[in-house]
């Protein structure tokens, strides 16, 4: 039997390289610079990922790439499992919340109230679910106290958090005419900010409800595979062919944004009319992110507001609130979560407080009462 010897193979190898690259020497060259190109992109590949700004927010907190055209709802209702235990933990802040018999963050619902209970229902994404706070620190439930604190501590009325995080005003429009007008709301909330334009951007409207109860988004682009995997292939796509977090180009993305919002306007009016036809009152309020609390700073909001003055819609804008009672620039900016950018429990108070304001407004209108002159979000302190 034959015994091979490594050795003697890899001397021979060698000796049968160098004799082809003595007679072919510009091949060493361009070995050699495939050799350097490789060892670049891998150190590039290295300082990009260490630099981090082309890490997605899921990346950010050291979860996996998760691609924004793809949906994680294995039906039309953009929901938890009932009573499921969801955790919140990043690195500003960390809690547990129970969903409830609908999938959503608050006590179960049941259909009966009592005789005068008023019963309003808050819908909207993760900014309504309360994102960066604990459950009773909620835009809804912080709503609740300022009402109740307002009519008196014998005053029935409940406001139900109908908000889930990674929502839009279609997700919201499918839950509430299918799973949530059941519960005979008196008065339904639909919270809208800036995410909103750019999800339904990518997603689109109601197309992506298929006839088996699926969910089908806007495609991505073909590149999108490479993106997922190479922080040097973000940068390209980023700086060098100027594409966006949503892989738009400037054209593209100023046409995607008015398409958004017309499709957005849309379902608002259809939200309206639904409510119209069962005598429910409704009222679209619209909030800024963190970077839109500045006065002078462009609002994102501000064309769906104008539609909705147009079309008589009843609307809110909460921004407004906030900058005639002073909270701008680095006072507004202390409400928000620094790089989650959702609110704290604070930003939260501020923005029920507001908030309070046109809902306190019909409620006194049904008992004969005239809103209260000293009734303005000034009025609450922040300890309360």
């Amino acid at each position: 039997m034959v015994r091979l010897d490594a050795s003697l193979y890899s001397e021979t190898f060698k000796k049968v390289m160098m004799g082809f690259l003595k007679r072919y020497p510009g091949v060493s060259n361009i070995l050699l610079f495939f050799v350097m190109l490789i060892i670049l992109l891998g150190a590039a590949e290295i300082f990009f990922r260490i630099n981090g700004k082309y890490s997605t927010f899921n990346e950010k907190y050291g979860k996996p790439y998760h691609s924004l055209f793809e949906s994680d709802r294995k039906n039309w209702y953009h929901i938890y499992e009932p009573h499921q235990v969801t955790s919140q933990a990043l690195k500003e802040y960390s809690y547990s919340l129970l969903a409830n018999n609908e999938g959503l963050l608050d006590k179960d619902f049941i259909i009966a109230k009592k005789p005068h209970a008023f019963r309003i229902m808050v819908i909207g994404d993760s900014f309504v679910q309360g994102m960066g706070a604990v459950a009773d620190s909620s835009l809804p439930k912080q709503l609740e106290t300022i009402l109740r604190s307002h009519f008196g501590a014998d005053a029935d009325i409940e406001v139900w958090n109908c908000g889930i995080g990674n929502s839009d005003p279609f997700f919201e429009y499918r839950l509430f005419a299918d799973r949530l007008l059941k519960y005979q709301p008196d008065y339904v909330i639909e919270v809208v900010n800036f995410t909103d334009i750019s999800d339904v951007m990518l997603r689109g409207g109601f197309k992506r409800f298929n006839a088996d109860s699926s969910v089908t988004y806007n495609q991505p682009p073909w590149f999108e595979p490479l993106y997922a995997k190479s922080y040097l292939v973000r940068s390209v796509v980023h700086d060098v062919f100027r594409y966006n977090w949503q892989f738009l180009r400037p054209r593209q993305e100023m046409e995607a944004r008015k398409n958004s919002e017309k499709m957005i306007a849309g379902v608002l009016s259809d939200f309206e009319t639904l409510c119209s036809a069962s005598h429910i009152p409704f009222l679209v309020a619209f909030h800024p992110g963190k970077n839109e609390t500045e006065e002078k700073a462009d609002y994102s909001m501000q064309s769906l507001i104008s539609y909705c003055n147009a079309a008589h819609i009843p609307n809110f804008d909460i921004r407004r609130c906030m900058i005639s009672a002073g909270d701008t620039g680095s006072k507004a900016a202390a409400l928000y979560w620094p790089i989650d950018q959702h609110c704290n429990r604070y930003g939260y108070q501020v923005f029920a407080q507001c908030l309070s304001a046109p809902v306190a407004q019909y409620l006194d209108s049904l008992k004969g009462q005239n809103s209260p002159q000293n009734y303005h979000p000034k009025s609450f302190s922040k300890g309360e």
